[in-house]
């Protein structure tokens, strides 16, 4: 079956998770935030399970031009429906404003064709040129009528509904209204540790390992993912008790993951003296990513954080780590990138992966997409506001 899509603001992410949380996916393309490829059929809640994704759209259609695009044409592909019927159009890629302003006058003339059926009917608009997440929800777009996708891409257009979009909600409530969360040490946003759980691909029956756990955000997510047993690692005696009520509080809607999860004090360069030699089938940390920055530190001081203090971290807790893996087991780290509105100064991976080995996140099969990428193989996490970025690595061992 074909899908589109519709990827999140960090495209590299998005495309490296599909590639590994989908099995058997075919990637056909990826551009203008639309990603179209071919698997088996998903079920209606796979989405709740991509960090990186906003819509998955089933594609209906494939046809040569925009032209084709019709009132009758959208009826004609409209879900069964009946009674009310509620839709909405949006159009991804290069569409002329012409063209944009003749679909949804072809709009209107669906919603006057299904009120002549004696049904009621409602075009639900929006000032862009994609209904957001948001907008589909409140207005029941999938349970009740349709959002029509129409991607205009090279030498093709494609058009198809929607049917799934992201729990914004629920991601919210996992980051604004948990327990134990510090925004002093900084935390993961619940996306990328999804993500990188994905990328990491673990066996969901094997032990996933996160030995910086912070707040726990990366074991909350492995267990709604459906891991088995979690372990979690911190020196800090708040955040192991962070992490401890953080997943006490999913567990109490979810009592099915009771005993699927253990939290220790530890340094994580001396926790392969706590866990049995190859015995983690996954590990996915974001370590400690430095002091706070206020923006005004110059090169020079950051060069020797990074340098004096973080290199060595990393260096001997990836040399633990790798005791603890499983043969072709993954390791995917949220690394710091500092000052980089200035000259990004990048975490040298190759000093610190050890006995590990890099891997680009997005398969070679797929490079000739152009999605942005580092010199290890990653992918930035960014946000404009923010001083420290993230690049997200693959290690694995070999």
């Amino acid at each position: 079956m074909k899908y589109a899509f519709a990827l999140g603001r960090h495209p590299a992410l998005s495309v490296a998770e599909l590639t590994r949380a989908i099995p058997g996916i075919t990637l056909e393309s990826a551009e203008n935030g639309i990603c179209v490829g071919s698997c088996s059929e998903l079920a209606p809640d796979f989405l709740n399970k991509l960090g990186g994704t906003i819509k998955v759209i089933a594609i209906d259609k494939e046809i040569e031009s925009l032209g084709e695009i019709s009132a009758d044409f959208l009826r004609r592909i409209s879900p069964a429906r009946e009674g009310r019927f509620i839709f909405g159009i949006s159009v991804y890629g290069q569409v002329p404003g012409a063209e944009r302003r003749r679909i949804y006058i072809e709009g209107l003339e669906l919603k006057k064709a299904i009120k002549a059926e004696g049904r009621r009917a409602r075009y639900v608009v929006s000032q862009d040129t994609q209904l957001s997440s948001v907008v589909i929800a409140k207005n029941k777009l999938i349970e009740e009528g349709a959002e029509f996708v129409i991607i205009k891409e090279k030498g093709r257009v494609l058009v198809g509904h929607t049917v799934a979009i992201q729990e914004f909600e629920a991601y919210g409530e996992r980051d604004f209204d948990r327990p134990g969360r510090s925004a002093r040490r900084g935390m993961l946003p619940p996306k990328l540790a999804q993500i990188m759980v994905n990328i990491a691909a673990g066996d969901k029956n094997k032990t996933l390992l996160d030995p910086f756990c912070g707040s726990g955000t990366v074991l909350g997510e492995a267990l709604l993912m459906g891991y088995t047993d979690v372990v979690g690692a911190d020196l800090s005696p708040e955040a192991v008790a962070d992490t401890k009520a953080y997943l006490e509080w999913i567990e109490k809607a979810h009592p099915e993951y009771k005993g699927r999860w253990r939290v220790m004090q530890s340094d994580a360069r001396m926790i392969d003296k706590l866990l049995p030699p190859e015995s983690v089938g996954a590990i996915v940390a974001e370590p400690f990513l430095g002091p706070p920055q206020n923006g005004r530190e110059t090169p020079e001081q950051l060069k020797k954080i990074m340098n004096d203090e973080l290199v060595p971290l990393y260096r001997d807790a990836i040399a633990a780590l790798s005791k603890l893996l499983v043969p072709r087991g993954s390791a995917v780290f949220s690394f710091p990138v500092f000052n980089r509105n200035k000259g990004p100064i990048f975490t040298p991976v190759t000093q610190v992966m050890n006995a590990l080995t890099p891997a680009p996140l997005v398969p070679s099969e797929y490079q000739d997409f152009g999605l942005p990428g580092t010199s290890s193989g990653g992918a930035l996490y960014e946000r404009p506001e923010q001083f420290v970025a993230r690049e997200i690595v693959l290690l694995k061992k070999v």
